[in-house]
C-alpha cells in the first residue's frame, strides 16, 4: 500500500537515443552514471510528493469476460527526517459489486493515513466510520519495510545489477532510462521495489505465494532531470502469472508516477483529531495492501 509510479511519452524525433552497452549522451555520461548520480542526489532529498496511480488486472487464462480490475490513485506528502507522510488513497474496484456501498459512488473507497516516527501509524476506516492506530509492536518493521519504499534513491537501487539491459534517451531537459527484461525473481523483486519481507506481521506466507508467481514481463522507466539529476517521474509494468488449482492467473500491473515540490515540505504532524479518537488495532485486525 505505502508506495507504492508518470511516464511522458515524447516524440522520438526530437530524442536522442543510445544504448546502455558502452555509448554515452552528448555530455559523455553514460546510464550508470546517471543512474548512480541520480542516487546520490536523491539520499539527500529531505522532503517531496508523491503522486501514483495504478491499475492490476487479474483474469484466468481464457476467460476476458471475468477479469477484475482494481485502479488506485494516492498522493503523498512526506519528509525523510524525522520520516512522516500524510497519504490520501482512493480505490476503484471494477466488476466488484460487493463494494458497491463503500462510498457515494459504486465500488469506490478514499481514506487517509498519517505517520510519525513520535505518534505512530493511523489510517482511516471508511467502512467502520473510524480512524484506526497500528500496535507499537508492528512500527519497527514498517519503518524498515518504509525505508525502502518511501526513500526516493532506493527506487533506483535495483538498476545495478541490470545496466548492461538499460536504454537510455535523452532530449534537453530530461533522461530516460529504461528497463526491459523478463530475466527477475519475482521474490527478489518485491524485496527491491516494496520493501517485502515475510518476517513482517501480516506478511507470513507471502513468501511462498510470490515464489510461485511467473514474471512474464517488466518494463521499468524513469525520467531524471538533466540540471538537478531528481527523479521526475517513473512508470512500470508487471505481467505475472500464478497457477490457482491448475488455472492459471494472470495479473497485468502499471504503476505511474510522478514526484515534485522537493526539499519544500516540513515534518506533517498527525491532526489532533485523530490523535484522540483513533482505536488501537491489534496485528490480526489488519491486512497489508488494504
Amino acid at each position: 500500500m505505502f508506495k507504492k509510479m508518470l511516464y511522458t511519452g515524447i516524440s522520438l524525433s526530437v530524442l536522442t537515443i543510445v544504448s546502455a552497452c558502452g555509448n554515452t549522451t552528448e555530455e559523455g555520461e553514460s546510464a550508470e552514471e546517471i543512474v548512480k548520480q541520480s542516487q546520490t542526489t536523491m539520499n539527500d532529498v529531505e522532503s517531496y510528493v508523491l503522486n501514483m496511480d495504478m491499475l492490476q488486472t487479474m483474469k484466468l487464462d481464457g476467460m476476458d469476460e471475468d477479469a477484475m480490475s482494481v485502479r488506485s490513485t494516492q498522493t503523498m506528502e512526506m519528509t525523510m527526517d524525522p520520516m512522516t507522510f500524510k497519504q490520501d488513497m482512493t480505490m476503484n474496484y471494477e466488476d466488484m459489486d460487493e463494494f458497491g456501498e463503500m462510498d457515494d459512488s459504486e465500488g469506490q473507497v478514499s481514506y487517509q493515513s498519517f505517520f510519525t516516527e513520535t505518534d505512530g501509524l493511523f489510517m482511516e476506516d471508511p467502512m467502520m466510520d473510524r480512524w484506526m492506530k497500528f500496535p507499537e509492536s508492528y512500527l519497527d518493521d514498517f519503518l524498515a519495510m518504509s525505508d525502502l519504499q518511501l526513500h526516493p534513491d532506493e527506487q533506483l537501487a535495483f538498476l545495478k545489477d541490470y545496466v548492461a539491459d538499460l536504454s537510455l534517451e535523452e532530449d534537453d531537459e530530461y533522461y530516460y532510462i529504461a528497463l526491459k527484461t523478463e530475466d527477475l525473481n519475482m521474490e527478489e523483486l518485491m524485496q527491491e521495489l516494496h520493501g517485502f519481507d515475510a518476517d513482517i506481521p501480516g506478511m507470513e506466507g507471502m513468501d511462498e505465494l510470490f515464489g510461485s508467481m511467473e514474471l512474464r514481463e517488466l518494463d521499468f522507466s524513469i525520467t531524471i532531470d538533466k540540471e538537478t539529476y531528481y527523479q521526475t517521474a517513473g512508470s512500470i509494468t508487471m505481467v505475472m502469472a500464478l497457477d490457482m488449482m491448475g488455472q492459471e492467473m494472470i495479473t497485468n500491473q502499471t504503476s505511474e508516477m510522478t514526484m515534485s515540490d522537493f526539499n519544500t515540505i516540513e515534518p506533517i504532524p498527525v491532526p489532533d483529531e485523530v490523535l484522540e479518537n483513533a482505536e488501537e488495532i491489534s496485528e490480526d485486525e489488519f491486512t497489508p495492501g488494504m
